[in-house]
This record gives C-alpha cells, sequence and structure tokens, in this order.
C-alpha cells in the first residue's frame, strides 16, 4: 500500500508519506484540512494547477504547505497530484478523513469525485499562503534552493488567502501583523504588517547545505499559518 497527504480542501494529493507507522499515526488522527489516501493505485505526479471550474476539479493556487507534516515529524516525498478525485478512480475506504468535518461524494461507480465540508463545524481558518521566487534546480528534487553561500537571495511572499474559498484576501482591511521565522539564514525582517493582504522578505542564505523551514504565523492565532521549505544547495 501506498499513503498520501490529501488537502481537502485544494481536492490535490501534496506527499507521499513514506513511513507506514507514520502514515498509520496520522490517519488515527487526521486534522480539519488533511487527509490520508491510503491505496494501491499508484498516484503519478501532476503539476500544480488553478482551479477553472467547480468541483471534481482539484488545484491550487501556489505550491502545497509541508508545514503541518514537518511539525510533526512525518516522513514525506514532496508529491503534487492535481485534480487527483477527477483522474483516480479512489473508493470511499481508500480516504481517510475527519467524517464530522467532511463527506465523501461518490459516482455511480462508486468512486470518490468531491470532497464537501458538513455545515454544521466551524469554518476553516483564513490562512497565510507561503511562497518563494527561488526554482528547484540544484538538483530538482522538490525544494526550491539557492546557494549555501551566504550571501544568494531569494523571495518570501505571503498572501492571506480566504479559507472558505481559497481565494486571495486583497482588501484593504487585510492587514495584519505577521511574524516570519526561519530555522537557518537570515531574513530581511521578522515582522510585517500585510498590505492589501500580502507582503514579502527577503531571505539570505546560509553557508551550510541545509534544508530550512520559513514559517508565516499571526501572533493572535486569528489565522492559519504558512510554510515553506527552501534548500540552501
Amino acid at each position: 500500500m501506498a499513503f498520501y497527504y490529501l488537502d481537502l480542501l485544494e481536492k490535490c494529493v501534496v506527499a507521499e508519506l513514506t513511513d507506514p507507522a507514520q502514515a498509520q499515526t496520522l490517519i488515527a488522527n487526521v486534522g480539519p484540512r488533511y487527509g490520508v489516501i491510503e491505496t494501491a493505485t499508484v498516484l503519478a505526479a501532476k503539476a500544480v494547477t488553478t482551479p477553472t471550474t467547480p468541483a471534481p476539479a482539484g488545484g491550487m493556487e501556489a505550491g502545497p504547505d509541508y508545514g503541518p507534516l514537518v511539525a510533526q515529524g512525518v516522513d514525506y516525498t514532496p508529491l503534487v497530484v492535481a485534480d487527483v478525485l477527477a483522474d483516480y478512480d479512489i473508493t470511499p475506504a481508500e480516504i481517510h478523513c475527519d467524517p464530522a468535518r467532511y463527506e465523501l461524494v461518490t459516482d455511480a461507480g462508486g468512486f470518490v469525485r468531491d470532497v464537501t465540508r458538513l455545515s454544521n463545524v466551524p469554518p476553516p481558518k483564513d490562512f497565510l499562503r507561503v511562497t518563494t521566487d527561488a526554482t528547484d534546480d540544484n538538483p530538482p528534487d522538490g525544494y526550491p534552493d539557492i546557494p549555501a553561500d551566504g550571501v544568494s537571495t531569494c523571495r518570501i511572499m505571503i498572501q492571506k488567502v480566504d479559507g472558505q474559498t481559497g481565494a486571495d484576501m486583497v482588501g484593504a482591511g487585510d492587514d495584519d501583523l505577521i511574524q516570519i521565522m526561519t530555522q537557518a539564514g537570515k531574513l530581511s525582517a521578522v515582522q510585517v504588517n500585510l498590505v492589501n493582504g500580502y507582503a514579502e522578505v527577503v531571505l539570505t542564505s546560509a553557508t551550510d547545505t541545509v534544508i530550512t523551514l520559513v514559517r508565516a504565523f499571526d501572533p493572535g492565532g486569528v489565522l492559519e499559518e504558512g510554510s515553506i521549505q527552501v534548500q540552501f544547495a
């Protein structure tokens, strides 16, 4: 069996879980946004897309957030499979999610084609999407990278996103105070105010060859935090 980490709001696989025991722990403790697909079907990578139609289309406005897996110490391989429910015949028994929060919608053949959030639970928080202009080149391994020379830089972009619709929040009132942290390297700022829902900082590499987690979060806890991993190669 293979185990895949499923973003239920985006209807996209974002990672393959490489430790079966850890995958079973996640299955036993599914959270409010993510689930696990446990299947014998081999899923192939499909590039991130921007959804242009209603369900069963599944895509993401930007790259996946691996922060929840990193925070729990779960071993994984980055793997984006957009449109997974439309492209594969997956049964309800193969998808593990919180039944109090989500309903699996099947077609006439009994295969899951959509996931709907139940209305009797609190709506998901608005969240921070974190992206970078660094590219995955050296080597291509799923992590954007910059040279580990202590002077190379990349931009870290932070966008406030509506937790229910997935739309960017760009109003004048979307001016939340955001803190940014990195495990390695140096940030041009560790605290910024969003302007029309957006902010960016500059990350300067360290001289050690490492993968660093960059987190953006709301100190008040109103917004769900976002993160991205950048490799100093």
